[in-house]
């Protein structure tokens, strides 16, 4: 892999959508 960047930008974006 890359980076684990996008793996941490996916979570926190789906974590505000189920907010």
């Amino acid at each position: 892999m890359q980076c684990p960047i996008y793996s941490i930008f996916i979570y926190i974006t789906i974590s505000i959508i189920l907010t």
